[in-house]
């Protein structure tokens, strides 16, 4: 049985509903990897990109690697690190490094990271809303 959070309870303006669904129970993501995942669901451009993307890259990712590019990627998009990201932290993101604009518009920030919040709670085996703040 795939293990789910849910986004409709969400208030993002620019998400519609939708889910991150993993290969089985939350207990079985504890083994240290993310076997399978993907997102089903509607939004802007940004929130739709940002799920492709991040499902992509996670994929066969140890739990511990997800979570490092979760700090990573919310630095770069939220404007938490220097002025601009550092050629090491946009390496570092790989193909995610084309969020980093997005940072330029704060009302955007929420769409490129509710997903990434979602994954954060699904790996620590949470089912309650999942907020972006």
């Amino acid at each position: 049985m795939p293990h789910e959070i849910d986004l409709a309870a969400l208030k993002i303006s620019c998400q519609r509903g939708g889910r991150l669904v993993f290969d089985g129970p939350a207990r079985e993501l504890s083994d240290g990897a993310i076997r399978d995942i993907a997102f089903q669901g509607s939004g802007c451009a940004i929130s739709t990109a940002s799920a492709s993307m991040m499902t992509e890259t996670v994929k066969g990712m140890a739990i511990a690697e997800a979570d490092a590019i979760f700090h990573r990627f919310h630095d770069v998009v939220t404007g938490e690190i220097d002025a601009e990201p550092s050629d090491e932290d946009l390496d570092a993101l790989g193909k995610l490094a084309v969020f980093a604009g997005v940072r330029e518009y704060p009302a955007r920030v929420k769409c490129a990271t509710l997903v990434w919040h979602a994954l954060r709670a699904a790996l620590a085996g949470g089912a309650a809303p999942v907020s972006t703040e």
